[in-house]
């Protein structure tokens, strides 16, 4: 087997050629480079919510399907917001509790006085004390 080189030249030179045996064996190729490596293609995501990446499920030029999930946002800061949000509707249901009770309080004071109206507290006293103002 042979193989075969060529070299340039320059002007009226004519060309130059090598021959010799060739040989089998592994070939082995370096390449050295500086520079900036830019994807052939690419894609914004974006997100309604922002924060941490906790875990990403793709590498870099991996392909993707529709509706795959890509990564998952640190779920600390979620969950933070929903006991907020728990805490909220808890004391929301207590004000109402309360609102209710002193609604209730307020009729029953009502009908107190209109009771009082037609026959006056024998004691002299108050049925219903109103809260001393603040």
């Amino acid at each position: 087997m042979q193989s075969l080189a060529t070299l340039s030249f320059r002007g009226d030179d004519k060309p130059q050629y090598f021959s010799t045996k060739a040989d089998r064996g592994d070939i082995t190729e370096v390449v050295e480079a500086t520079g900036t490596i830019n994807a052939v293609i690419t894609v914004q995501v974006g997100s309604q919510d922002s924060g941490t990446i906790s875990h990403l499920f793709v590498d870099f030029n991996s392909r993707v399907k529709k509706g795959q999930v890509v990564a998952q946002i640190d779920p600390a800061l979620f969950r933070g917001a929903v006991l907020q949000a728990t805490a909220d509707l808890a004391n929301a249901k207590a004000n109402v509790a309360s609102a209710k009770a002193n609604s209730d309080k307020g009729k029953s004071c009502g009908n107190a006085s209109q009771s009082r109206l037609r026959a006056h507290d024998r004691t002299g006293q108050r049925v219903c004390h109103e809260p001393a103002a603040t």
